[in-house]
């Protein structure tokens, strides 16, 4: 594993919950998301990276060709977990939540090119979800 994927899953993934507040599942494995992308000149650096299930990352790539806005959003905020050395707080998941619940709710009619949604009920299984049942 990349010297600096590691230390970024010891530094900010307890409890295995990733930057998007998707929680590791058994068989997966997490994967280094590029702030800036590497094509554009971005380094694999803990300052430009965040750490995503495999699943979460792609959910946010769709996100970046649907909404750029918001992917935007939630790499500033990926940017802010970076510039605390700590795990995303509560509070920056329940941002990233209603971000990627809004997300939901203005695409959940949309198709990809096979005609099958693009938002898939894995993308839906978050721990803020079980935050909000909670509260």
């Amino acid at each position: 594993m990349n010297k600096i994927k590691k230390l970024m899953i010891n530094t900010f993934c307890v409890n295995n919950i990733d930057f998007m507040g998707y929680k590791l599942q058994k068989g997966e494995r997490y994967s280094y998301h590029h702030i800036i992308k590497h094509e554009a000149g971005g380094d694999k650096t803990i300052e430009n990276g965040a750490i995503l299930t495999k699943s979460s990352h792609k959910f946010l790539h769709i996100i970046e060709c649907k909404d750029y806005g918001t992917y935007l959003a939630l790499n500033t905020i990926f940017k802010l977990i970076n510039n605390s050395s700590k795990p995303p707080t509560k509070e920056l998941l329940l941002v990233i939540n209603e971000l990627l619940n809004q997300f939901e709710n203005n695409h959940k009619n949309d198709l990809n090119a096979k005609g099958e949604p693009i938002i898939k009920q894995k993308y839906k299984k978050r721990i803020q979800k079980e935050w909000e049942k909670n509260n």
